[in-house]
């Protein structure tokens, strides 16, 4: 976004306990917000004083706010957030009846998925029961295991597969990453930096590795046609010392065929010609052109 140009960030925020970010802006006089979702497909929004929307990366719609061009930002439906308690809990966790426990935590409360298996482990609750089978005490141990998760100390660190790689990165100790290999680091905005960049560097590497894969299956394509096309040249070049070989023949059995022409129909003039051999060679077919298909190579 241009708009952004000489800006300055003056204050990052987190929206309640949803996946937004604010970012407040200051350009000489002008104050500006910028509005990361990190929900869904994700989305930016560059927001004037008035909130009025002056930028964005995707116009969107749906039934309960506009997000697009001069249309006034607002905030998603109101979700969970631990801050309301467990009354709040409680009534939205058992409105998603059907649902099972880890998807409506992940998503009708907005844990994410992550967190939302994190909360099960540690509450020792299937993550695949449905909602409506939980009792008022596995919805209560459920709740606590969120309030012990909110309470842990920093412990930031990218935890890695068996080769090594990087598959995520988290500010604690989670469950159920144990016994999996990992990197801690001081602080999460490390953590964060190094987890993204790899991730970024990695997905250069993949995109170049594509490109090559696409130019080698080039490569062989052309080197294919190139083959094709010296085999029908070869082929082609037979066919021109054959004809020139046996021109004499040729050009004796073509006046015999138009002399017939002259008093005959097509149909006796194929009866007569295709499938016998005259003049050392074999006719294969002929048309009302004129046109002849040969044996390739002459018979003895």
């Amino acid at each position: 976004m241009k708009l952004l140009k000489g800006c300055k960030i003056k204050k990052v925020e987190q929206h309640d306990f949803e996946r937004i970010l604010i970012f407040e802006l200051e350009k000489k006089e002008e104050r500006l917000k910028l509005i990361a979702e990190l929900f869904s497909k994700g989305n930016l929004f560059l927001l004037d004083e008035s909130m009025k929307i002056i930028a964005l990366l995707e116009r969107q719609e749906w039934k309960h706010r506009k997000l697009k061009l001069n249309e006034k930002y607002e905030f998603p439906p109101e979700s969970f957030s631990p801050s309301k308690g467990y009354d709040a809990f409680k009534e939205r966790l058992r409105s998603q009846k059907k649902r099972k426990v880890v998807v409506a935590l992940a998503k009708d409360l907005n844990f994410g998925g992550i967190l939302a298996e994190e909360i099960c482990m540690r509450s020792g609750i299937d993550k695949s029961r449905s909602v409506d089978e939980l009792s008022l005490d596995e919805v209560q141990s459920l709740y606590s295991a969120l309030l012990e998760i909110l309470s842990l100390p920093t412990n930031p660190r990218i935890i890695l597969s068996n080769e090594n790689e990087a598959i995520d990165v988290v500010p604690i100790a989670f469950k159920i990453y144990e016994g999996k290999k990992s990197k801690s680091f001081e602080n999460f905005n490390s953590a964060l930096d190094e987890f993204f960049s790899k991730k970024e560097l990695a997905m250069v590497e993949k995109e170049k590795l594509d490109a090559l894969e696409k130019l080698l299956e080039r490569k062989k394509i052309q080197e294919n046609l190139i083959k094709e096309y010296e085999s029908k040249l070869k082929d082609l070049k037979l066919k021109a010392d054959f004809i020139y070989q046996h021109l004499h023949e040729i050009d004796a059995l073509l006046s015999e065929i138009r002399e017939m022409r002259k008093s005959s129909s097509f149909s006796e003039v194929k009866e007569k010609f295709v499938g016998k051999k005259l003049y050392g060679f074999k006719i294969l077919s002929l048309d009302e052109k004129g046109e002849i298909e040969i044996e390739y190579e002459k018979s003895s």
